[in-house]
């Protein structure tokens, strides 16, 4: 992921409260699977999930992964969790 596919600073202002992993995903510029796959491996939190089992996220955590992703030198993936 290269920097331009992140979002600029003004657009995440803008986001609803709360988001579906798909306009995560459009966010980010990544597949829904991808963000399934961050939620597994711990990269990015779920918020709650709707009576019938969606996950949603808040702005606030979506924020978080962002900067998580600038912070990290090849913009492709969140930085692994060590145990």
């Amino acid at each position: 992921m290269t920097d331009n596919a992140l979002a600029p600073e003004n657009s995440l202002i803008e986001l609803p409260p709360v988001l579906k992993s798909s306009d995560v995903a459009t966010l980010f510029h990544v597949s829904q699977h991808t963000v399934r796959l961050w939620v597994r491996q711990g990269h990015l939190e779920v918020s709650f999930r709707t009576p019938g089992g969606q996950a949603r996220f808040t702005r606030e955590v979506v924020l978080k992964l962002r900067h998580a992703l600038r912070d990290n030198p090849t913009h492709s993936k969140p930085k692994r969790k060590t145990e």
